[in-house]
C-alpha cells in the first residue's frame, strides 16, 4: 500500500499523557508488536499519539490517532463498494486479529 501526501511537511504531535497503568499496557503491546514483526523502531519525522480502546471484553486494543495525517492524503480514486450491497449482503464477516491496526505494511523512503 502507498500512502501520498500533498506535501513532504511532516506531521508531529508528542504522546499523550497516560497513567502508570497504561503506560505499562502501551509497552505491553509494544513488545508483542516487536517480537512478532509487525511493528519496527523508528527515527521518522512523523509522529502520532497512541490511544488505548477499551475493547467489549475488558482488555486493550492499542491504536495510532492518524486523524491530523488523514488530513494531508490525496484521495484515493478508486470506487468504494454501495453501501446497499453491503448492508444487503447475505453474509458479513468480523475478523479480529489481534493487531489487525497493523495489517496493512507501509513502504519505507
Amino acid at each position: 500500500m502507498r500512502i501520498i501526501l500533498k506535501d513532504d511537511i511532516p506531521v508531529y504531535q508528542p504522546a499523550l499523557r497516560l497513567s502508570f497503568v497504561e503506560k505499562q499496557k502501551v509497552n505491553k503491546h509494544v513488545e508483542v508488536g516487536l517480537e512478532q514483526r509487525i511493528i519496527r523502531a523508528s527515527s521518522s519525522k512523523y509522529a502520532r499519539p497512541v490511544v488505548l480502546v477499551k475493547k467489549k471484553n475488558g482488555d486493550s486494543r492499542l491504536c495510532v490517532d492518524y486523524r491530523k495525517l488523514n488530513w494531508k492524503l490525496v484521495k484515493d480514486r478508486l470506487p468504494l463498494l454501495f453501501i446497499d450491497d453491503v448492508l444487503g449482503a447475505r453474509c458479513k464477516s468480523v475478523y479480529n486479529f489481534g493487531f489487525e491496526e497493523w495489517i496493512f505494511p507501509c513502504r519505507r523512503h
